[in-house]
């Protein structure tokens, strides 16, 4: 594994996405001119953004969480931010939340408006040791990919975001709509102290927004769904998210003299029968939506069979369910990630633990995820328990709002041919929380992975 990577001319082209979108969304005060992609790319410096990210890159802000997460780093990546992009501190608000989230606000001319709101994250994982390169080294190879960890997850969304704005705001123009930025700084651990209070801040403060965007879907191959050209995908929702712990207690002893029974297997039987026994699969609004914008698109058999799901769907969930992608669209899915027996040896434990980690479908709960673990592994020496972190599938953004229009259409723009397409977004951010404050919460990072 090379970890992330990402080409930084396609940066290039999310910043011109993210232009584009802040022009169409936000609407300034003087007629847009219109200017061909060509001449915008021409008036983006690569060379410059790719050396913002890689400078950011090599600031480690791991989450604060993780043993090797230091608050002086995400300090230090703040007053970067203050540096590499002036005109957006000149202009913005900033309040800190928390010691380390940030909150930027830019005032628009019409207040009737309700805000608009763009989010990313500063925290990044763990860098782990399958590495080419230091990961947080920011190198830009002669293969030109910028190497290093949050050179996809997610520092290069957030300095296409910003260098976006810079560029406007350096025109001088005014904004007609307000603008929020948020960042916050423990979304990989799950955001409770980042994206959660930044958004009881704006609760208290009595903000609405008109819509929220965030990290998420990309453009996948059409090929997939016999679609000539790219799908850009935009997550309207997202599933829920528990890790259950599965407990078995049995008698243990010397391991020169086992019983017919131990816990770590009952254990590992009660994980076969997870795996032996999935959740079932159904077709959910989001799915519908997805199926339902790219039907018209589709070529041959397969536009006949996905456009008529309800004649065909015992076989096309069968087909969905089998590859792991696809399937996770389909269904609550569990994981089993972690397990804990014995310290020794040759000792048999009293106790031995498993973490599922699942991802819960929309329509389905926590509670109704773990009752049906329960009954599946139908065992009195296995307890299953709910993990402190647990949170429930997020709500689902409509798909015909003039938000989700105004983004579909930047996307076109930018990327001629592409199909946006409203779909499921299988894993978690910062996004979730924003519910409370807005209807229209859209998951989407502007690249073409290579």
């Amino acid at each position: 594994m090379i970890g992330q990577t990402i080409l930084y001319f396609v940066l290039a082209f999310a910043v011109l996405l993210a232009v584009y979108f802040v022009i169409n969304s936000v609407k300034f005060r003087k007629k847009k001119k219109e200017i061909t992609m060509e001449k915008q790319l021409a008036n983006i410096n690569r060379d410059v953004i790719a050396k913002k990210l890689s400078d950011a890159v090599k600031i480690p802000t791991v989450s604060l969480t993780c043993q090797d997460g230091d608050k002086k780093y995400f300090i230090e990546y703040q007053q970067y931010l203050e540096k590499v992009f002036p005109e957006f501190h000149k202009r913005a608000t900033k309040t800190i939340i928390n010691d380390f989230s940030l909150v930027y606000y830019i005032e628009g001319e019409d207040k009737s408006l309700l805000p608009a709101c763009f989010l990313a994250h500063q925290d990044v994982v763990p860098a782990g040791d399958d590495w080419e390169v230091e990961p947080f080294s920011g190198v830009i190879k002669d293969d030109g990919y910028i190497y290093g960890r949050g050179s996809q997850d997610m520092k290069n969304q957030m300095i296409a975001m910003l260098e976006a704005f810079e560029t406007v705001l350096s025109r001088g123009d005014k904004l007609k709509r307000s603008i929020y930025c948020c960042f916050g700084h423990d979304e990989e651990p799950g955001g409770k102290e980042g994206a959660s209070k930044i958004v009881k801040y704006l609760k208290e403060k009595g903000v609405k927004l008109e819509y929220v965007i965030d990290e998420g879907g990309i453009f996948l191959d059409g090929k997939i769904f016999a679609i000539d050209g790219k799908i850009a995908l935009i997550g309207t929702c997202e599933k829920g998210y528990v890790d259950m712990i599965l407990t078995a207690k049995v008698n243990g002893g010397h391991a020169s003299m086992p019983s017919k029974k131990t816990a770590l297997g009952e254990l590992c039987d009660a994980v076969a029968k997870l795996e032996h026994n999935p959740m079932p699969g159904k077709f959910t609004q989001p799915v519908n939506d997805l199926f339902d914008t790219l039907v018209p698109y589709m070529q041959g058999p397969l536009k006949f069979v996905l456009g008529n799901r309800g004649l065909f769907s015992p076989i096309i969930k069968k087909v969905l369910l089998a590859k792991g992608m696809t399937g996770a669209l389909m269904h609550t899915t569990f994981a089993p990630t972690m397990i804990k027996g014995s310290d020794t040896p040759n000792v048999i434990p009293n106790t031995a633990t498993a973490n599922i980690n699942c991802r819960i479908l929309p329509g389905e709960t926590v509670e109704s995820t773990r009752q049906y673990i329960e009954k599946v592994i139908n065992n009195p020496n296995v307890e299953v328990k709910v993990s402190d972190y647990a949170v429930e599938p997020s709500d689902v953004s409509p798909k015909d709002s003039e938000a989700f229009k105004i983004l579909g259409e930047t996307i076109k723009e930018v990327f001629p041919g592409c199909v946006p397409a409203p779909f499921l977004f299988v894993a978690g951010t910062d996004a979730k929380y924003y519910y409370d404050v807005c209807k229209n919460v859209f998951r989407f990072a502007p690249f073409e992975l290579c």
